[in-house]
């Protein structure tokens, strides 16, 4: 286990690797505000302040850049802004402003952006701006009133594979053809696109692909209502076998994990400091 940032650089939360594994995105505990860490320097730097940016945000294809929403709040309603961010001169470029009912963008494989606005799909390639959703050659998922909202080649399906309910942490499988989602009371699960089960993962918290799309990391925490009583991380196969604990402690609360690299997790505690571990596979 590697300690990624100190107590002294402050308290960070929710980290999200780029796909190099050289740069990762943190946030607050409440997702304010958004900052870079390089991995290999451990050098910090903060991009902006923004309410919300760190929900969600992600490393454009290029690494050279962050995609976020930054909420904003107005007689009691919340308007969302997706924007472009450079980590060069921090300069930023706003896709939509001031929207209602906006997701967080997906980066597809050809770099071009996907997001949802009122459901409906738009995309955007961060060169020439707007372009046409049949661009979008491979499937995206987000949250509609509780449900699964999966496009795929521009059609758009509502699913609910475990029936009525609260759907969240969807994700595609890298390979573009499972879907992972937990459903809230229910625990999580690895569906087919049509939303036929493939695989019950159990009590999986905030799941995670690993990038050849066999292992799926997850916490596994424990509340009583208001705090966490424990957390560890575990990592099992996609096929729901091979179950295997990462973490084991008491006295720390290990949160929020994601996949730094093919062998490496990063992953939060309670205390906002961030760790790397490094996995043995076989």
């Amino acid at each position: 286990t590697e300690m990624l940032t100190t107590p002294m650089d402050g308290k960070f939360f929710y980290p999200a690797a780029s796909n190099s594994g050289d740069k990762v995105l943190l946030t607050s505990d409440n997702f304010t505000g958004l900052w870079l860490l390089d991995v290999n320097t451990k050098n910090i730097v903060q991009l902006n302040n923004y309410t919300g940016a760190g929900y969600n945000a992600k490393f454009t294809g290029s690494e050279e850049k962050v995609i976020f929403r930054k909420d904003d709040f107005s007689q009691q309603r919340k308007f969302s802004s997706l924007i472009v961010q450079n980590f060069g001169d921090l300069k930023e470029n706003v896709i939509e402003p001031n929207t209602r009912n906006l997701s967080e963008a997906s980066i597809l494989k050809n770099g071009t952006i996907a997001y949802i606005k009122g459901n409906n799909l738009q995309a955007d390639d961060l060169v020439s701006g707007k372009v046409s959703t049949s661009t979008i050659n491979e499937a995206v998922v987000y949250i509609e009133d509780g449900a699964i909202a999966l496009f795929n080649n521009g059609v758009k399906k509502i699913l609910k594979p475990l029936g009525e309910g609260n759907y969240i942490w969807q994700s595609i499988s890298p390979d573009g053809t499972k879907l992972l989602f937990t459903a809230a009371g229910k625990g999580t699960y690895v569906s087919d696109l049509n939303g036929n089960i493939i695989a019950n993962l159990g009590y999986a918290n905030a799941p995670q692909w690993s990038a050849n799309g066999k292992y799926i990391v997850y916490m596994n925490d424990k509340d009583d209502g208001h705090k966490l009583l424990s957390s560890e991380i575990y990592v099992i196969g996609a096929d729901g076998q091979n179950r295997t604990q990462l973490t084991s402690t008491d006295d720390v609360l290990e949160i929020y994990p994601a996949w730094l690299s093919s062998n490496k997790i990063i992953y939060g505690t309670q205390d906002g400091v961030i760790y790397s571990i490094q996995l043995m596979f076989e």
